[in-house]
């Protein structure tokens, strides 16, 4: 169709299979994570530019002097040597700037930093609270609500690759390239980009080790990316492994006990 939306040549169908169109939601209201809080970011912008602009107003202040005259000369004088002569007992020089209330402003800012973090549900990884919870359980229970809200986020990510998937296995099909592929059949796997505690971790997968296969517990380890590669080569290097002679022979219990023999020999 053209800009016109007049019909332009003839249909032809694609091998797709369906409209070649996938729509990644962020959420049902269809809305950026920022949106919420577009508001506050403005405000903590006005408010970080105010505090600059106050500093900057303050280097040019108005001078102003009470019960004195003051003439060019000595404001040539105060310009060049910075120094003010001749001040009358009942004169008075003062700067006229704005009194600035530095504790209630930042204690402002910080609501404002907290409130965006909460509306957000991103964890400020800043905050010295935050570090202060080293241990993993208490870093899951200050990640618990961006947690959640990114489990909404991977439901709506994997529904969209599934229809992408499906239109390049309708395709490829289609151009006789591969064999159909079930969308059931395949997995969109997510993973998390956070600070893990991999010593807890090995502690699990150490108590897990007769109950569950090596596999799913060494996917676990967070700077592991492929399980079933790391199985494998340590099967290989098992397997190449020079054995132990003392070993064998205690296996094919060619060793007898030595009190036994002890005990022939007296006999003897």
């Amino acid at each position: 169709y053209s800009k016109s939306l007049q019909q332009i040549g003839k249909e032809e169908t694609h091998a797709f299979g369906k409209v070649p169109l996938i729509q990644y939601k962020n959420n049902p209201e269809f809305l950026g994570d920022f949106e919420p809080v577009i508001s506050l970011i403005d405000a903590y912008n006005l408010l970080q530019s105010d505090r600059v602009n106050d500093k900057e107003q303050l280097v040019d202040a108005i001078l102003c002097l009470y019960g004195m005259d003051f003439d060019d000369e000595q404001a040539e004088m105060l310009k060049e040597s910075r120094m003010l002569a001749n001040i009358p007992a009942d004169g008075r020089v003062e700067y006229l700037v704005k009194t600035l209330q530095e504790n209630d402003v930042d204690i402002l800012r910080q609501n404002i930093e907290n409130d965006i973090h909460k509306i957000s549900m991103v964890p400020n990884m800043s905050d010295e609270n935050f570090a202060n919870n080293s241990s993993g359980v208490a870093i899951k229970y200050k990640l618990l609500s961006f947690e959640q809200n990114i489990k909404n986020k991977e439901r709506y990510m994997e529904k969209g690759l599934m229809e992408r998937f499906e239109l390049y296995n309708n395709f490829l099909v289609t151009s006789s390239k591969m064999s159909e592929v079930p969308v059931e059949e395949v997995d969109a796997v997510f993973k998390r980009n956070l600070p893990s505690n991999d010593f807890e971790v090995s502690q699990m997968i150490n108590n897990l080790s007769d109950l569950v296969d090596s596999e799913t517990l060494i996917s676990q380890l967070s700077f592991i990316k492929d399980a079933s590669e790391i199985v494998e080569a340590k099967k290989l290097e098992d397997e190449t492994k020079p054995s132990d002679p003392y070993e064998d022979l205690f296996k094919n219990n060619q060793i007898g006990d030595a009190n036994n023999e002890g005990q022939t020999q007296e006999n003897m």
